[in-house]
């Protein structure tokens, strides 16, 4: 009988990782319709929190490790995401910052204080050159940011002429005298950042207006080919949407959208890392909207521009909440211990906690179950302890190469029932036997021990 159940369990497993074998997923891909671009994956680089100091730029003399002045493990991990474009420097900071204040020697550059995040004095150590070389070094295609909201049409020109001019011009010697003979290639320029709220608070006739004076005077030079975007609207807002289409259209090859899923702009926004049920739910809700207004923003545009010329560019969507306490910047992030440790000390500190903690688990684990297994097939069977054991870890591991994850994953499901299913019985088997076919008799006897009995809490205080 024995025997019998330990043959019916065996093929049980053996059929399971039968069935996962023969799993497939089959691609075809001549008949895909549509093609993703790139660009949907690209990021976002602001002089908010520790994103540009202290996360990309440590600078060359820091003791974290860096690569000419970029963070090594920041360097490396974007590196490995092969970004397609990084826009900078903003969001709202992109309209208070002048660029001419971020060229030259490090040490002669001004400092400014960063109003919108937090107001920390920064030293301008990262500019124009560290972000462009950076985008360089990494493949990335680089988006500019420009200053609508408290800059010129001239600094905005003069701008793009120090950025991607080759010829005998006045920028384009002032970026020589700086260390950069070649000009970079820029596509993407940002005329103006959230122009409805931080970038000027304006109105989109007003806006329209100023669109079309400041992007009159973004040149291409020598080859360089630039891609206008214009500071679209704030999620559901059509009017501005519809302003701009009508008085921009074509003077622009995109228009920008912003998303949040945030709770309002007016007190609190609630906690990152405490929250509700229902508030997490209506997160995940919230979310979803971005769809509807996809669709709702350009069939705006396509009555405009029905060949649509104009892309709709989403360069900011995300979540937005309240400021952690005690802290100084206005955003924050949790992170994991191996996180911590490689932010804290070096990217090998937490590797070797990862490898330890991976090693011990497997160890603890591995042991733990040959163990039980052992000494379950000696009773059951009679075979020898060390046969079971290692016999037990041999079996498993065959069943994992055959079953794959889903079959790993599928005996779970069916262990777990039966787990506790028998961890019950086993508890109530154990007080019938105690209690003399009493449950109640042997709850009352687990206390006592060589015919003395006591109260258990009494016992573990004397021992």
């Amino acid at each position: 009988m024995k025997k019998s159940i330990l043959l019916l369990l065996l093929s049980v497993v053996y059929g399971l990782g039968a069935q996962n074998k023969a799993d497939k997923i089959i691609v075809h891909p001549d008949q895909g319709r549509y093609i993703i671009p790139k660009e949907i994956y690209g990021q976002f680089a602001e002089h908010l929190g520790s994103c540009i100091y202290g996360g990309i730029w440590v600078g060359e003399n820091s003791s974290i490790p860096n690569i000419k002045g970029y963070r090594t493990d920041v360097f490396n991990a974007l590196k490995e995401l092969q970004i397609p474009v990084l826009r900078w420097p903003g969001g709202c900071f992109a309209d208070e910052y002048h660029w001419m204040d971020g060229i030259g020697s490090r040490n002669k550059r001004p400092k400014m204080v960063n109003n919108n995040w937090g107001g920390v004095v920064e030293d301008n150590s990262f500019g124009t050159h560290e972000f462009l070389n950076f985008c360089e070094m990494l493949g990335i295609e680089p988006y500019i940011s420009g200053n609508v909201g408290s800059g010129s049409v001239e600094e905005m020109a003069k701008w793009i002429e120090y950025m991607t001019s080759d010829g005998d011009s006045p920028m384009a010697n002032l970026r020589r005298q700086n260390g950069r003979d070649k000009a970079w290639k820029v596509k993407y320029i940002g005329v103006g950042n959230e122009s409805w709220g931080c970038g000027g608070n304006m109105t989109p006739d007003y806006y329209s207006d100023l669109y079309r004076r400041y992007s009159t005077y973004c040149r291409d030079y020598d080859g360089n080919r630039l891609f206008k975007i214009a500071s679209g609207a704030s999620d559901w807002d059509v009017n501005w949407t519809e302003t701009l289409m009508k008085k921009v259209g074509s003077r622009m090859q995109g228009l920008s959208l912003h998303y949040y899923t945030s709770k309002g702009w007016e007190g609190s926004k609630s906690s990152a890392t405490k929250f509700t049920k229902d508030e997490y739910l209506w997160t995940m809700g919230k979310c979803l909207e971005m769809s509807d207004i996809l669709k709702t923003q350009t069939g705006i545009m396509d009555k405009y521009d029905p060949d649509k010329k104009v892309g709709l560019m989403v360069d900011e969507w995300g979540t937005w909440w309240d400021q952690e306490p005690g802290k100084h910047t206005a955003l924050y992030q949790q992170n994991t211990m191996p996180e911590f440790l490689n932010r804290r000390y070096t990217r090998s500190t937490s590797s070797w906690l990862s490898i330890i903690t991976l090693i011990s688990y497997v160890l603890t684990k591995v042991s733990v179950t040959a163990f039980t297994g052992g000494i379950f097939l000696e009773s059951l069977l009679g075979l020898n302890f060390w046969v079971g054991a290692v016999g037990l870890v041999l079996l498993t591991g065959v069943f994992t190469v055959i079953g794959g994850m889903k079959g790993v994953m599928t005996l779970s499901k069916i262990q777990t029932p039966i787990l506790i299913i028998g961890s019950f019985l086993v508890l109530f088997l154990g007080l019938l036997s105690l209690g003399n076919g009493s449950i109640a008799q042997g709850w009352s006897s687990m206390g006592c021990y060589n015919d003395r009995c006591f109260q258990l809490d009494q016992f573990f205080e004397k021992s």
